[in-house]
């Protein structure tokens, strides 16, 4: 599960910037990794690097001899930059702090509470059969596969 969280960041930023986005999002996922924030941090890295990406991808105005550099060179190099320090200086910690409280509601959960958990998850699994409830739930069961939470997982 190493680069479940920086993939995830990846190829999110990669549904919004096409492949300018991707690198700055796998990195943003491997920090997001790094400081302990989990799946949670690489969904903000994606969604960050994906918007940051597509901000200089229309923003900045190079030469005609330059343009060819931009989606494989500018793009990428200033959406690292920025993503890495918006992540390690402003986003991080927060993050980390919000995924830390939420393993440890999961972990320290009684059955009556994992049972009506269990019933919203098979619930949004099974209201749209594939669609982006279905996938919401199921990235959250798998984010959780991380911090070795598996009881959501029998849900889904």
């Amino acid at each position: 599960f190493t680069l479940m969280v920086p993939m995830l960041s990846g190829y999110i930023a990669y549904s919004i910037a096409d492949r300018p986005g991707l690198a700055p999002g796998l990195i943003g996922g491997l920090l997001a990794a790094q400081l302990q924030a989990g799946f949670l941090g690489g969904i903000v890295s994606g969604f960050l690097a994906g918007y940051i990406a597509l901000f200089i991808a229309k923003k900045v105005k190079l030469p005609t001899s330059l343009e060819s550099l931009k989606p494989i060179l500018i793009i990428p190099l200033l959406g690292t930059l920025s993503v890495g320090l918006i992540m390690f200086y402003v986003v991080g910690q927060p993050v980390a702090h919000i995924f830390e409280l939420m393993k440890d509601f999961l972990n320290n959960m009684g059955t009556t509470n994992a049972v009506l958990m269990g019933i919203i998850l098979a619930s949004m699994m099974c209201i749209d059969l594939g669609g982006p409830i279905n996938k919401a739930a199921y990235a959250f069961t798998v984010g959780l596969l991380t911090t070795n939470t598996y009881m959501p997982m029998a849900a889904t």
